[in-house]
């Protein structure tokens, strides 16, 4: 009887045992995870434009730790993920695989090239998730329509507008623009035209598509050099360091700086890239950028420049900003939705209204290729009037509400 009594009790105590444990085990199966991954893609590595990849990655870092560092979101620190793609769409879709069914992420951001950016969504479309386009400016990205894509980078239409304004504000007659062959350059050369089109500006304008990745542009531009009459203005639509040597080859074919250079892919204000890149040829350039340190910035804008410079010891350039935002509006759009549902963050983004590095930030709901778009992202055109100077030495243009001087045309 007093073994069969202390086998009872064994039993009891053996089985309460699986009770406890199994339910220990149900509650770290369910319980809420403790934190919040968010992923992010970018160019981190050749043939991609890895420095613009890493400006964005350090963006988007900071505004990670700014959140980190103030508590987190709906009481859970955010982690993320960064994917390295290459510059190449097929990079990019296995990047959003990954990070969507593998990483179990909420959202994601950042991007540099369109062509990868245009593969992505496509995955982020397929499973549902939220993607907040970091510095692709592609239409066709905005055209796609997806509910789940934002933009908080410049874009084509916008950027081509302006441009199109400068070039009737200056005067310039003839105009040859040289594009990449890549969605964005062929988008925007193309934009372009249609834009100095509807303004009536009535100069005469080309364009032409080389590759991205060529080592040598004269051929092309010995073209331009015999045109009868010569054109006034080079419009660049080639991403470094493509664009950079179009500039350095123009000058020593002696095309510039009788021709001045446009530089509008907004590599003209990486100052500590452009400079060994390209040396006198780079007197006069004219530049796009959505970022110059003479612009005002908002408060948190200037905030994030001044832990910027104090961390990296330079300048931020608009890449900076461009992650920063888009990492602030995924992460706001959660804290708006009270959730980490996809549908649910993508229902916030889509009444967003933040301000962020550089205005205030809201998603347009009109369709083509101003879908999901902030229209308001601030951009610029600006002139370096002499060799080797920083990008906060160069004269802002237009628009002429933030102008610092004219525009200095070659003697």
């Amino acid at each position: 009887m007093v073994i069969s009594l202390d086998r009872k009790i064994i039993y009891t105590v053996i089985g309460l045992i699986i009770v406890v444990a199994a339910a220990a085990g149900g509650y770290y199966a369910f319980r809420p995870a403790r934190v919040i991954k968010i992923g992010a893609v970018g160019p981190l590595s050749a043939p991609g434009a890895s420095i613009q990849g890493i400006e964005l990655k350090k963006g988007i870092e900071m505004a990670i730790e700014d959140v980190n560092e103030a508590g987190g979101v709906l009481g859970r620190k955010i982690e993320l993920i960064f994917e390295d793609t290459m510059g190449m769409p097929e990079k990019g879709r296995a990047a959003l695989e990954k990070l969507i069914k593998k990483d179990k992420v909420v959202g994601v951001v950042g991007e540099y090239h369109s062509s990868v950016v245009l593969a992505e969504i496509e995955v982020a479309h397929k499973y549902g998730i939220p993607f907040i386009d970091g510095s692709g400016w592609s239409d066709a990205i905005r055209e796609k329509g997806y509910r789940e894509v934002f933009a908080t980078s410049p874009y084509n239409t916008g950027n081509a507008e302006h441009v199109a304004r400068f070039i009737k504000y200056a005067g310039f007659r003839n105009i040859v623009c040289i594009a990449e062959d890549t969605d964005y350059g062929i988008n925007l050369a193309e934009r372009i035209g249609a834009a100095l089109e509807r303004l009536g500006v009535g100069a005469k304008y080309q364009y032409e598509v080389v590759s991205r990745t060529a080592t040598d542009y004269t051929p092309t531009l010995l073209k331009y050099r015999e045109m009868e009459p010569r054109p006034d203005l080079l419009v660049i639509a080639v991403t470094p360091p493509g664009g950079f040597l179009i500039i350095k080859q123009a000058y020593e074919i002696g095309l510039s700086p009788e021709t001045i250079c446009y530089e509008v892919t907004g590599a003209g204000d990486r100052y500590t890239e452009l400079w060994p890149a390209v040396g006198e040829a780079g007197k006069y350039l004219i530049f796009f950028t959505p970022y110059n340190p003479s612009a005002k910035l908002t408060e948190l804008g200037e905030r994030v420049r001044a832990k910027y410079k104090e961390k990296y010891g330079e300048e931020p350039t608009y890449i900076v900003f461009n992650g920063y935002d888009c990492a602030l509006a995924m992460i706001e759009a959660i804290k708006k939705a009270g959730s980490t549902d996809p549908d649910k963050i993508i229902a916030a983004l889509e009444d967003l209204e933040i301000e962020g590095t550089r205005g205030i930030i809201k998603f347009s709901k009109e369709s083509g290729p101003y879908w999901h778009q902030w229209l308001e992202v601030p951009v610029f055109t600006c002139q370096y009037h002499d060799a080797n100077l920083r990008n906060d030495e160069a004269t802002i243009l237009y628009p002429e509400k933030f102008a610092t001087g004219k525009l200095i045309r070659p003697s």
